[in-house]
Parts: C-alpha cells; structure tokens; sequence
C-alpha cells in the first residue's frame, strides 16, 4: 500500500481531507493544469528541437544539390575531353596505317 500512494504521489496525487467541499475537484484541477503547462512546455522544446533539425537537414541537401550541379559539370567537361582524345586517337591511328601503306 505504501508503494501505491508514493506512486501516486509521484504523480502529482494528494490527500485530499474533506472531498464535500470540493477540495478534490480543485487539487485536480490544478494538477491537470500544472501538467498540461508541463506537457505543454515539453511539446514547445521538442517543437523547436525539431524545427531546428529540420533546418540542418535543409542546408545539407542544399549542400549535397549543389555538389551534385559541381559533378555534373565535371561529368560534362570530361565527357568533352573524352571526345577531343578519341578525335585524336582517331587522326593517329588513320596516320598510322597510312604511313603502313606507303
């Protein structure tokens, strides 16, 4: 039986003396409104935590687009080299053989 009452004690219960008078309606009552300000203040903390995570998660994506635009750019311009070095090989290759053939 102790246990029980230091658990509801823990949670904000009290004896209560005389409930007629409607001492008991009014011990609720502010307890549910000191823990609905605590779970309010709680859901605002938690709140921001979340905004703020948010707000990391929305500069490293805009980070990782622009490396991506950064690597597409390098994909295109070695793309070009590639064909400017076949282009090449190419010209080298037919000199080759025309040489072989003289």
């Amino acid at each position: 039986m102790a246990s029980f009452v230091r658990q509801l004690n823990m949670y904000g219960f009290r004896k209560v003396v005389n409930i007629e008078q409607g001492g008991l309606v009014s011990v609720v009552k502010s307890e549910e409104t000191k823990m609905r300000q605590e779970d309010l203040s709680r859901l605002l903390y938690e709140i921001q935590v979340l905004r703020n995570q948010q707000e990391m998660m929305e500069c490293q994506v805009q980070d990782v687009k622009q490396q991506n635009e950064v690597l597409w750019k390098e994909v295109l311009c070695l793309r070009q080299n590639h064909l400017q070095h076949q282009k090449v090989i190419n010209k080298v290759m037919r000199g080759l053989r025309l040489m072989e053939h003289q």
